[in-house]
């Protein structure tokens, strides 16, 4: 497996030019002011003087993450388009990050924690760009002796001063810090850095963006070892990389990273086209016991269903991956929330089958946290691998996922009412509304901190006041909870039971369904039997008509036969009576004897002819009878299949009937799938309100019965628990007790069945896991990620089920593509391995068995991931632009019977000006404020104004600013993936005089997709109509729109 190995080194090296962006600036925000400095002369943060120390924060300390010599990446994408050649995807303005040379932790007072200093591959490999350049073979070598040199430098520059008691105090107890330092100290740090890198830029040695925030004061001084700087996968991709060469590796990451032979493109299946294999995959049997209880009793649609049945077909057993293609709007949360209810009933079921609730546990197993032995209860292997994972490269996606599980809205009231899976803390964790607790959101260490604080510890004093309660009051939190319960086994046998028995409701209408859909198939066949016996009874029946002709025939044909046999020997018998007398015989010297005798032979053979004849004759005669009766029989035994057959085709259609009155529109027309392609996607086959019902009450009982088990095992669960946030505060060293530390997770993991995490957080947050020691990661906007971002989720999980869209917003490399062609020549791997040509998405299209295909911005066929295909989100005019220039098509209207909304319709106003600063169009601002100060009083819904150029963004923030409207969001386009509102404004911008602007944004349906998909009641186009529908897309945007010189403003609605 090297070649596999190489691909991840060389991606890996590709993340050495991936540098973290610096913090915004955010000089109010209370938590984390950040501000750019500029040394020697700035006052530093820690500085007695700067207003930040003067903020009280009780018995919090400040940190400071100082970012020292902060530039711009275009510069390093400059010199490496000199070295490489130009980039097409220049103008993405995603691309224009700052990052900063290096980064420093400074303490409360001035000191810097050595062991938390960060340099930052992205400027080595700036200075290793310049000199010794990308043509000598050891280009990219060097970077951890570098980073050495560094250090020692950093340790010398700020060393501690000789008479700094302080300083040499915690130098004693194992603290590495320095001096006091001043700004003007760092920048000495960077100028260094910047001669030592061969980077001629002196002017950023003295900038630096300072990010300040509190840490509990006993920590003051603790180094995190966090690294703020530089990619977030390189270390994971380097550890998979050597778990790739030792061969420990599972199917899921055998398969994404699958060599170019193995994939075999034979073996797709495009479901639109070959409906066996969703008619067998949408059988009541392949159906999960469970499903979520979904708002208004909606069971899942067709291409929803068929994908959740057949990844569970596919990899619940073996592991492995599977592929969603989830254009917008067409439900991939709703999908994946059946799909964790799936998951924990299969853990329940599991559950169920012990006969104690103390069988979970295997043996325990110690692991050092700090200076304290945690003991911790070992899973058995049946409980484990039901983990679950959440996992996005976009922070808002994974946001939504974690808010939506437990939400209130998420359910229907129907089965939320009177339940109770923890809500409490579940309301505690989100601080919204919910029904149970189901999700998490961790990732990051703020994160973690925040999950800590709201679930785990008590409600502090000032949490319980701020929410209106008495101080004496406060709730306890899940550890006191725990400790709390008393181990009842009587909960655990009456949970036990109510599963099992909402299991074996279920699945006696399961099996109901089941047998319906197998006559289905039956009465397919007999149908078919049905053809078959009654072309043979026709068959029979002509066989009879033709052999009563024959027999009618042979008959006629005997008699025939019989009367010429007679008449020859009745004319042989006249010939023997007339024989000639002797005295005629010796008149005629015998003459008439020798006539007379050769007549009579004539004659003799005449009759044994006709005797032999009417003998034939008769034979025939006989055998025609035969045979007439033989047809008889076979009619009659024809006729009486086809009737048996026919009885049986009743009586699976009376059958039928009866399931098409019970099933109603749920019961499936298979004679229409091929014909009616939009009734098909929009179907729920066999999923009636019973079964619905019954399914739903088998994952709330799967619920109930984890929760009675935490309380049976409230002691070892609060062990296990307090050993994994341990974990989740780092206390735990990276070579902890491997067994352990699993064991804590799946405790949590057990409660909260989903864990969700950005790509960037997730391998500091699974550093101790390893192979498969996840159950399920599922990777939601997989289009968004680039491919190596997910390489260690992959490998940590069993099972990856990756969800996404290739034709919405694609990942961006800050390293140019042609540098990626020069770097994938040093690894020897082959093009299909370029990141960016690829994301997750299109690694799991790639392999993927069943899907489809569409048409791409070439036109070229482009295979995707089985389909989800009922939009439910926008109205029709931008389900049509979005269907038109992504999907070819493919999408299905589902979004009918809406009520009317009383704003204009949505439309494209064109503004027309020469006047533009960059790609800011003033007079297209100004049409935006006219609309926005229409449309805002009339929806309480959030409006997005967005633009794909950011000084289009500036200016408008700069013009709407002034208006203050309350309900305004303003950004790129690429801020609004994932998100939704009812209206939009989509102002084009785009300099006139810079025309491959426009090109960029037009080259590929993604961005303009994404743009009009956020939208569900209305867009509003403004920019230069005439320009811009020049443009590919832009095009059919305008067609569909149609013209509008002049907006139209609305009656406003108390006219209404």
């Amino acid at each position: 497996m090297t070649d596999t190995a190489s691909v991840l080194r060389y991606w890996r090296a590709i993340e050495i030019f991936c540098p973290q962006s610096v913090p915004k600036v955010k000089p109010e925000d209370k938590k984390t002011p950040t501000n750019d400095f500029r040394a020697p002369n700035a006052i530093a943060p820690w500085d007695k003087r700067h207003a930040v120390m003067r903020r009280r924060i009780g018995n919090d300390a400040w940190r400071h993450e100082v970012y020292a010599g902060v530039y711009p990446v275009r510069a390093l994408r400059d010199l490496l388009q000199e070295k490489f050649g130009a980039d097409p995807d220049s103008y993405d303005e995603r691309l224009d990050i700052d990052t900063a040379l290096f980064c420093l932790s400074v303490t409360h007072d001035g000191r810097v924690l050595f062991d938390n200093a960060v340099l930052s591959t992205c400027a080595w490999a700036w200075g290793r760009t310049i000199s010794p350049g990308p043509s000598a073979s050891n280009w990219l070598e060097g970077y951890a002796e570098f980073a050495k040199k560094f250090d020692s430098q950093l340790r010398q520059e700020l060393a501690l001063e000789e008479g700094d008691e302080a300083g040499h105090k915690l130098q004693a107890d194992g603290i590495s810090v320095g001096r006091p330092v001043t700004l003007g100290d760092i920048g000495k740090v960077s100028a260094w850095l910047l001669r030592e890198l061969h980077i001629e830029m002196p002017e950023i040695s003295d900038g630096m963006r300072i990010s300040s925030r509190r840490v509990p004061e006993r920590y003051a001084y603790e180094a995190d070892g966090a690294d703020f700087l530089n990619s977030f996968f390189m270390d994971d991709l380097s550890l998979v990389a050597s778990q790739v060469e030792a061969g420990n590796v599972g199917p899921a990451l055998h398969e994404y990273l699958a060599a170019d032979g193995a994939v075999d493109e034979s073996r797709r299946v495009d479901v639109r086209q070959k409906l066996a294999l969703p008619f067998h995959s949408l059988a009541p049997e392949v159906f999960p016991h469970g499903r979520w209880p979904s708002k208004g009793h909606h069971p899942l649609v067709y291409g929803q269903q068929f994908a959740i049945n057949q990844l569970l077909e596919q990899v619940e057993q073996t592991g492995g991956l599977f592929g969603i293609n989830g254009p917008p709007g067409t439900g991939k949360t709703t999908l994946l929330r059946d799909l964790v209810a799936s998951v924990v009933v299969s853990r329940a079921l599991a559950l169920s089958k012990l006969s104690s609730p103390a069988q979970a546990f295997t043996g325990v197993a110690s692991m050092k946290a700090q200076d304290k032995e945690r003991t911790v209860k070992l899973w058995s292997d049946a409980l484990s691998g039901f983990e679950i994972v959440v996992a996005s490269a976009n922070n808002g996606a994974v946001e939504n996922v974690t808010l939506d599980i437990p939400g209130i809205d998420a359910v229907d009231a129907s089965w939320a009412q009177g339940f109770d899976y923890f809500s409490e803390f579940a309301s505690r964790v989100i601080e919204k509304p919910a029904w149970g607790l189901l999700a998490a959101r961790l990732g990051s260490k703020a994160n973690r901190a925040i999950f800590r604080k709201r679930f785990w510890q008590d409600e502090s004093r000032e949490s319980s006041e701020a929410s209106g309660g008495d101080g004496a009051e406060k709730k306890p939190g899940f550890s006191s909870w725990l400790y709390s319960q008393n181990s009842a086994l009587i909960d655990w046998r009456a949970a036990k039971t109510s599963f099992q028995q909402a299991l074996d409701a279920e699945r006696k209408l399961r099996a109901q369904r089941q047998s319906w859909f197998e006559r289905i198939g039956e009465l397919a066949k007999a149908l078919a039997r049905e053809k078959g016996f009654a072309a043979e009874a026709e068959r029979r029946q002509q066989a009879e008509i033709n052999s009563a002709i024959a027999e009618e025939a042979a008959a006629a044909e005997h008699e025939r036969a019989r009367i010429e046999h007679e008449s020859a020997s009745a004319t042989l018998a006249s010939h023997a009576s007339n024989r000639p007398g002797i005295i005629r015989v010796v008149f005629t010297l015998g003459r008439a004897y020798r006539n007379w005798n050769a007549r009579s032979r004539e004659l003799a053979t005449v009759e044994r002819e006709a005797r032999k004849s009417k003998l034939a004759a008769q034979e025939l005669a006989d055998a025609m009878v035969e045979i007439q009766e033989a047809s008889t029989g076979f009619r009659t035994a024809a006729e009486r299949t086809l009737a048996k057959e026919r009885e049986v085709v009743e009586r699976l259609r009376k059958s039928l009937a009866e399931a098409k009155q019970v099933l109603g529109e749920h019961f499936p027309s298979f004679a229409t799938w091929h014909t009616d392609d939009v009734g098909r996607e929009k179907s729920s086959p066999w999923v009636d309100p019973a079964w619905n019902a019954a399914r739903t009450r088998v994952f709330m009982e799967a619920l109930n019965l984890h929760k009675a088990f935490v309380i049976s095992q409230a002691a070892d669960i609060g062990k296990n628990l307090t050993a994994l946030f341990d974990v989740l505060q780092g206390n735990v060293p990276a070579d902890a007790a491997h067994a352990a530390v699993r064991a804590a997770w799946q405790t949590l993991f057990f409660i909260v069945p989903v864990v969700s995490t950005t790509f960037a957080s997730l391998p500091r947050l699974f550093e101790h896991l390893g192979r498969e020691e996840l159950g399920w990661l599922l990777i939601d906007e997989a289009g968004q990620a680039v491919p190596q971002s997910a390489v260690g989720g992959i490998w940590r999980a069993k099972r990856a089920i990756v969800v996404g869209d290739p034709l919405q917003l694609e990942p961006v490399l800050t390293i140019p593509f042609s540098a990626q062609q020069a770097l994938r020549g040093k690894f020897d791997v082959s093009e299909t391995w370029l990141p960016g040509r690829l994301s997750t998405q299109k690694l799991a299209d790639r392999v993927a068995t069943v899907g489809t295909v569409l048409v791409d911005h070439e036109r070229k066929p482009l295979w995707v991931s089985s389909p989800l295909r009922v939009h439910r989100r926008c109205d029709e005019e931008m389900f049509r632009i979005s269907n038109k220039i992504a999907y070819n098509d493919m999408m299905v209207f589902g979004t009918e019977g809406r009520k009317p909304f009383h704003l204009p319709p949505s439309a494209w106003i064109h503004v027309e000006s020469a006047d533009a600063e960059g790609h800011w169009i003033p007079a297209e601002g100004e049409m935006a404020l006219s609309i926005l100060r229409d449309v805002a009083p009339e929806t309480r819904d959030k409006i997005y104004v967005i633009s794909p150029f950011r000084d289009v963004v500036r200016g408008l923030e700069s013009l709407l600013h002034k208006a203050k409207l309350s309900n305004v969001e303003v950004g790129t386009i690429h801020t609004v993936q994932g998100k939704e509102s009812d209206v939009v404004l989509l102002v084009l911008g785009g300099n006139p005089k810079r025309p491959g602007a426009k090109a960029w944004a037009s080259k590929k349906p993604n961005l303009l997709n994404v743009a009009v998909s956020r939208a569900k009641r209305r867009i509003y186009v403004i920019g230069n109509r005439r320009v811009w529908e020049q443009f590919d897309n832009f095009d059919k945007c305008s067609a569909i729109l149609g013209p509008q010189s002049e907006w139209v403003p609305p009656v406003p609605s108390y006219l209404q």
